[in-house]
């Protein structure tokens, strides 16, 4: 409706209608894009999606709850702590190649946790894992589990080289992290058919039974992966993520692109309207380790692609310093090519 009404008033002002029409956001602001593109294929000849939720209903309805759950013993304490995030850190870097704190290419590397493991001899050491901590971690990896241990997402939660980030996954404290509150808030007031309310606790969700309570809902808050409409319009989207993203799984991120190439009848036919990039030691939207990007760098790229035809093969992501001197570059291949290195 924003987008009706702005239209309106650009065109009763100016005299003529608006000649293109972008919009970008990350995060929710991501997803808002892509169900846009969906569900309105005419409001925005270009579109900018940054970590984008498109399973909004897994990824926060669960997804964001998960970690919380099984990082506490039956006492209730956390097993994991944020003071061990460094050591895991440092083992993934090693077990992936990781140069100047960044993984390059998580996707290629499988990382296990046991590396940063204790040794018999040093069973509660400061600079290594206990084991109950390494079982933890295998989790935050991995996909999200009910309690046979079968995965209910056909993605991890986290990616090697994203640890350092999980302080908005672990609370020290015992409470909710900043994930688990927001999952929780959505489980309470809009998830469900009928509200749970505020007496609703994390350990209230049953991970056997409860997601597919939420599918009753999902069609509301998830994105689909049928751009048909949208690409026979012409519209043009440009997906990112960072490979470190703490909040929005990468790989629920290459999954929803996936299924938009498969929507659209192969790769080549969805390259004609959707590129996704996927830029190594990124966090949530900023932040992370090396060369970045946030949605405001794919600005001319997306325009040059909506009015000239030239679709973009790469972006240049950027780190500076204090001072605003860029100090490293990465150049970002659109995926599924591979990052080239930094510069």
């Amino acid at each position: 409706m924003t987008t009706v009404a702005a239209k309106a008033i650009l065109t009763a002002f100016y005299g003529v209608e608006p000649r293109e029409s972008y919009f970008s956001g990350c995060s929710e602001g991501g997803r808002q894009g892509l169900v846009e593109a969906e569900r309105y294929p005419a409001d925005f000849n270009g579109i900018i999606a940054g970590p984008a939720f498109p399973y909004w209903s897994t990824i926060i309805g669960y997804g964001s709850l998960y970690t919380d759950v099984v990082n506490r013993d039956r006492a209730g304490r956390v097993i994991l702590t944020t003071d061990k995030l460094p050591i895991l850190h440092k083992a993934a870097l090693q077990a992936c190649g990781g140069v100047d704190g960044t993984i390059a290419d998580p996707e290629g590397c499988h990382f296990d946790p046991v590396a940063a493991q204790c040794h018999e001899t040093n069973l509660h050491g400061a600079d290594c894992l206990s084991s109950a901590q390494v079982a933890v971690a295998r989790l935050f990896y991995g996909p999200i589990r009910n309690s046979r241990g079968q995965a209910i997402t056909a993605y991890g939660s986290n990616e090697p080289g994203s640890e350092l980030a999980w302080t908005s996954r672990i609370n020290d404290n015992g409470g909710l992290s900043l994930e688990g509150g927001i999952g929780i808030q959505f489980d309470r007031y809009m998830a469900f058919p009928s509200d749970p309310g505020p007496a609703f606790q994390e350990s209230d969700f049953n991970f056997d039974t409860d997601p597919a309570r939420l599918n009753n809902l999902a069609s509301i808050y998830d994105a689909s992966p049928d751009l048909r409409a949208f690409r026979n319009d012409g519209g043009k989207l440009i997906m990112w993520s960072g490979w470190a993203d703490q909040a929005m799984p990468p790989a629920a991120t290459v999954q929803f692109y996936k299924a938009i190439v498969a929507n659209d009848g192969g790769t080549a036919s969805a390259q004609s309207s959707v590129r996704l990039f996927m830029i190594p030691g990124e966090y949530h939207c900023e932040g992370g380790t090396g060369p970045q990007l946030v949605s405001a760098s794919f600005a001319d790229l997306l325009d040059s692609w909506v009015t000239t035809g030239k679709a973009p093969q790469t972006a240049t992501a950027v780190a500076t310093n204090a001072a605003g001197q860029v100090t490293a570059t990465r150049a970002i291949n659109a995926y599924p090519a591979r990052p080239g290195l930094q510069q």
